[in-house]
């Protein structure tokens, strides 16, 4: 007499298995994704200096020439730091 059994679940060799695979699509996926990763912060920071550039054309359209020379020696030479104990203003 030949019992039968109702096999449920998987084995231990199927799952191992299916861990391998997952193991192997995981290894060929995560270099794509970081260069994609990569791709998408160079985009990023490209768009950012397009609006950069637009801003300061923008701010150089509406100044004069003397506002845009005067902001340009306030940036140029700081007021006074104490801590680097030089004055460059005049």
């Amino acid at each position: 007499m030949v019992k039968k059994r109702n096999r449920k679940g998987f084995t231990l060799i199927e799952l191992l298995i299916v861990i391998a695979i997952i193991g192997i699509l995981a290894s060929i996926a995560l270099p794509m994704f970081n260069s994609h990763r990569i791709r998408a912060k160079i985009v990023e920071v490209t768009n950012t200096m397009a609006h950069l550039a637009s801003a300061v054309s923008n701010y150089a359209q509406e100044m004069t020439a003397g506002e845009v020379l005067s902001g340009l020696i306030a940036l140029t030479f700081p007021p006074y730091n104490p801590l680097l104990d030089l004055d460059l203003r005049q």
